[in-house]
């Protein structure tokens, strides 16, 4: 994971935020000093430091309501992201995972190349987080070649793709069962089922 990108993306939300959330300016101050201290704590593989900037940024998110609540919390999730990477290259292997998880960083190309993350490739919990990113990286791609489109398809989109494809395999299964004639059957479901998803 590039943290020069982290960093980055910090900054600019934290820029974005003053700019389009005049009326709660205190919090997007808090938020920048807090993230510089977790950055910070990161550099310096302090494990206590970060978690207690995480700590009271959390507290002060909590308090946000709504939508406000709603727009920052990708950054919980890519707190939580950073504070497994420090876990996983300290050694503690169960918070890593436990943290990667609550994350929920499906990025499967950020993940499964993310050097911070060598000391858990042996790990089973780590190999499903990393099957499920895989899986979750190619349905978005089938849903964007399904809709000839290029853009990337987000991910509750993407879980409803899995809703869809599961009840596709069922229809599939009873239309075997049945005798039906398949391929016309298949492009009936998987037409009217992908109109409703996009």
């Amino acid at each position: 994971m590039s943290k020069l990108s982290i960093v980055f993306c910090m900054f600019l939300l934290a820029s974005f935020a003053e700019t389009h959330a005049q009326d709660n300016n205190a919090f997007h101050a808090f938020a920048k000093k807090e993230k510089y201290q977790m950055l910070k704590a990161y550099a310096n593989n302090d494990i206590a430091g970060y978690r207690k900037s995480l700590s009271e940024f959390s507290t002060a998110y909590n308090k946000l309501k709504g939508k406000e609540k709603e727009n920052f919390k990708w950054i919980i999730e890519e707190e939580y992201y950073i504070l497994a990477c420090l876990y996983a290259k300290t050694g503690d292997k169960k918070n890593a995972l436990d943290y990667l998880e609550k994350s929920e960083n499906y990025d499967y190309d950020e993940v499964s190349s993310d050097k911070d993350m060598d000391n858990l490739r042996k790990e089973p919990r780590f190999i499903k987080f990393l099957e499920k990113a895989k899986l979750l990286k190619n349905l978005s791609n089938f849903a964007r070649n399904a809709a000839g489109n290029c853009q990337e398809v987000p991910l509750n989109q993407t879980s409803r793709m899995l809703v869809f494809l599961s009840r596709l395999h069922l229809s599939l299964s009873i239309c075997c069962t049945a005798n039906v004639e398949k391929p016309l059957f298949a492009r009936s479901a998987l037409s009217a089922s992908a109109s409703a998803l996009f």
